[in-house]
């Protein structure tokens, strides 16, 4: 499934006051770019543990279907 492997790192940041979708998005992608470098290094040292995902804590959808995209303008 999607997302559904090993966790190898987490990184938390809350969503500021007034943040956008598109400002948080942006900040993630930062805050990615900083972490990935130094979370491979750990990983290929042997430094990381891998955690199983709790299966019991997942939430599903019904697949989204383009027709759900469209807007009733009357």
């Amino acid at each position: 499934g999607l997302d559904t492997g090993d966790i190898i790192d987490i990184v938390e940041t809350d969503i500021l006051p007034g943040e956008t979708t598109g400002q948080l998005f942006e900040r993630m992608a930062v805050l990615g770019g900083e972490t990935i470098v130094p979370v491979l290094t750990r990983w290929v040292n042997g430094e990381i543990v891998a955690t199983p995902q709790d299966d019991t804590m997942a939430t599903h959808t019904a697949k989204i279907t383009k027709e759900m995209g469209q807007i009733d303008w009357s």
